[in-house]
């Protein structure tokens, strides 16, 4: 009998220790990943987020430019010369409105606007290849 009582306290015991040992590996495991969110709201704040603030200060322009000169090419097919034998016969009177006359501003200082986009940004990638370090 006090084998088994032996064999069990000492069981007992390494429960413990195995439980104290998983205990303070999960608290390890909550110290690092706390340690690791940190780091990541630091890198986010003070990296990531000034890098997307640059980046669209630089090309946001561009973008809204693309994107008004994309919507303004599908409304003019759609308001102004429809795909129809009707659309046909009334495009020369269409193409004089007012709202077609703006749309077609758009799409013409839309593509201004993204062929001197692509010169800067070709600029400045041959300026990267050309300087010096």
């Amino acid at each position: 009998m006090a084998r088994t009582t032996r064999s069990s306290s000492t069981r007992g015991r390494s429960r413990t220790r195995s439980q104290s040992r998983s205990r303070s590996r999960s608290l390890s495991g909550e110290r690092d990943i706390e340690q690791i969110q940190t780091i990541t709201v630091r890198i986010r704040d003070n990296y990531i987020i000034p890098a997307l603030k640059a980046a669209w200060r630089v090309t946001g322009i561009y973008v809204i430019w693309m994107f008004i000169h994309y919507i303004a090419s599908h409304l003019y097919t759609y308001f102004c010369v429809p795909y129809t034998f009707l659309g046909f016969i009334a495009a020369p009177f269409l193409v004089t409105s007012p709202h077609c006359a703006g749309l077609r501003w758009c799409i013409v200082h839309g593509a201004e606007t993204i062929t001197a986009m692509w010169v800067v940004i070709g600029t400045w990638f041959v300026t990267l290849l050309v300087r010096p370090n």
